[in-house]
């Protein structure tokens, strides 16, 4: 998978058009315009991708209030913040087994860069899905925020967590270990499930086919 900034207009609309078709989501245009947009490619076609936001305001706090927003951050002494948002893939095609690790770890090292590391700044993400935050929280492991808030008149379990960046480069062989045996888990379970499905269908035909043979006379 090919992961590549997208830096026209063309390009970023084909994206937000594509978040919005997957995550049933809307992106403002001045943020698209400016954060920073990633997309990722397969056989030259757009199948996923995720924003890097490095200035203020964050996506993330438009759910609550300014005041509410501030004193989360404060509270945390979290100052100088990178978040990591928009991560999507196109659920109308068949996504590689290792594709979904790749994204989430591909979205969080491209928001350290050597300025941040030098600066140690926060790198924050979030989600309403918890199987992503399971996944994010390999490298972004302190939990900022998690409770039921409402979106667009729907309940959703939020989470906020977060990692400065020089924590984040330190346990990203970690990530990457736990994300790959999560990843060949879910792979041998879906190829014994295969084999088990192949096994019924076999001894269904057998046992079919036996009913069918009639007994010679003897």
């Amino acid at each position: 998978m090919k992961t590549k900034r997208l830096l026209t207009n063309t390009d970023r609309i084909i994206f937000r058009n594509a978040f919005l078709k997957n995550n049933g989501t809307s992106i403002k245009t001045d943020y698209l315009q400016n954060s920073e947009v990633w997309g990722c490619y397969l056989n030259d076609h757009l199948v996923a991708g995720f924003i890097i936001n490095r200035t203020l305001p964050l996506r993330y706090l438009e759910h609550f209030s300014e005041a509410f927003g501030q004193e989360l951050l404060r509270s945390h002494q979290l100052n100088n913040v990178t978040e990591v948002t928009c991560i999507w893939h196109a659920r109308d095609r068949p996504f590689p087994v290792f594709a979904k690790a790749e994204l989430y770890l591909q979205s969080v090292l491209k928001a350290v860069t050597w300025q941040s590391w030098l600066a140690n700044t926060t790198i924050l993400g979030g989600s309403f899905e918890a199987k992503v935050a399971r996944r994010q929280r390999t490298l972004l492991c302190h939990l900022l925020f998690q409770e039921t808030i409402e979106v667009n008149g729907q309940l959703k379990n939020a989470q906020l967590y977060y990692a400065h960046a020089q924590l984040v480069v330190f346990r990203f062989p970690i990530a990457i270990s736990r994300m790959l045996i999560e990843e060949i888990k879910k792979s041998l379970s879906t190829r014994i499930q295969q084999l088990q499905k192949q096994w019924r269908q076999l001894i269904f035909n057998f046992l079919t086919k036996s009913r069918k043979v009639t007994p010679k006379n003897s």
